[in-house]
């Protein structure tokens, strides 16, 4: 069975391969269908099998000859990473959170996307609202907002943070069970289509 590898900025980018040898830091793959998506030194996620199943790794192609690519593998995704993650750094995206007590909700950049959950940028100043208001209370709901570029409809889901990053002034969050799943999937969808039209 063809496993896929995903480019780790724009996973619309992706190729199907069979793991041929593994080394301690390279891969060697067989690419039987998208060879067209292969590109020379730039970043995948890919999985591998292993001596328990398998494994989630990100590298770099290193060497493509025909329909055989090389893999130098940089690290291994933490497990608790169950969902692909996308990588928001050309478009600007604003996420509203809204917090119990609140009159405004307070408005952060989105940074990064899985159908897990996400993160997002705040100014100093909402960082330290967010932070207070939340009680750094990691147990705490709030509600997400995500409106895109040329759309009408504005997205809610409810999610719970889960990092508070001071030095760089972003937050975590993750979807909780009361999150409708369709919405997540028509957000993970739209990112899609702005990103292929980057």
């Amino acid at each position: 069975m063809p496993w896929v590898a995903r480019h780790i900025r724009k996973p619309y980018i992706a190729f199907f391969y069979k793991p041929e040898k593994l080394g301690k830091d390279l891969a060697l793959l067989q690419v039987v269908a998208r060879k067209e998506n292969v590109f020379n030194l730039e970043p995948y996620e890919f999985v591998l099998p292993t001596t328990h199943g398998s494994e989630k790794y990100i590298g770099v192609i290193k060497r493509v000859d025909d329909d055989r690519v090389v893999i130098q593998i940089r690290e291994k995704i933490p497990e608790r990473r169950r969902f692909h993650r996308i990588v928001v750094d050309d478009i600007y995206i604003p996420v509203g959170i809204i917090i119990e007590g609140q009159n405004k909700p307070i408005v952060g950049i989105l940074k990064d996307f899985s159908l897990g959950g996400f993160r997002a940028k705040f100014s100093k100043r909402d960082f330290e609202r967010l932070r207070e208001a939340l009680n750094g209370d990691y147990l705490d709901q709030v509600v997400a907002l995500f409106r895109f570029p040329n759309k009408r409809e504005l997205y809610k889901v409810n999610a719970a943070p889960v990092r508070f990053d001071q030095e760089r002034e972003q937050v975590g969050f993750t979807f909780t069970f009361s999150t409708s799943n369709d919405t997540v999937a028509k957000i993970y969808k739209n990112l899609l289509k702005l990103l292929e039209g980057n």
